[in-house]
């Protein structure tokens, strides 16, 4: 499947949260990130994320990946889940995009992710905190279970969130 088919036989709207499945696939640094989730326990789903993204238009993401938050086209070579607002509103996901767009260039926070949120610098970013910070500085703060650290797994625990579609690479 093509991407612009993907996107248009999805409905993916800017805003949308690309959720990144722990697979065998994946490197052993992922799986790493996912078990940890699993094993604190603060997800809903039986299975873990290891990454996320948010979509901002035109086939693009910005995700916050090692070293720093950057704006890169949607790549296939993963499993992902698409999340969505559950009462999708296109001025608070717009905005959501803006401030995702804003925050490219921010450095990486090693220090935040290696504390578990203990220790964030002004100016860094973590996949699943730019998801998280995003949609909060665009005054919809998502609900979140009772846990300092913010992983793609908790963030798909939100029950302001919904499974919108899902990709797999080898079906499409």
């Amino acid at each position: 499947m093509s991407l612009d088919s993907f996107i248009s036989e999805n409905n993916i709207l800017p805003g949308d949260i690309f959720l990144f499945d722990a697979t065998p696939a994946v490197h052993l640094y992922e799986r790493f990130i996912a078990a940890v989730e699993l094993l604190l326990g603060k997800g809903k789903e039986t299975k873990a994320y290891y990454h996320v993204a948010m979509y901002v238009g035109n086939t693009n993401i910005v995700e916050a990946v090692w070293p720093k938050v950057h704006e890169v086209p949607i790549y296939f070579t993963k499993d992902f889940d698409v999340y969505r607002l559950k009462e999708y509103n296109a001025d608070i996901a717009n905005q959501a995009v803006k401030n995702a767009i804003k925050k490219v260039g921010e450095h990486y926070a090693v220090g935040y992710f290696f504390t578990l949120g203990l220790w964030k610098e002004k100016n860094e970013e973590i996949c699943s905190r730019l998801v998280w910070d995003s949609y909060n500085e665009a005054n919809k703060k998502l609900t979140l279970p009772d846990y300092n650290f913010i992983t793609p797994e908790v963030l798909a625990a939100s029950p302001d969130l919904t499974l919108h579609c899902k990709y797999r690479v080898n079906n499409g």
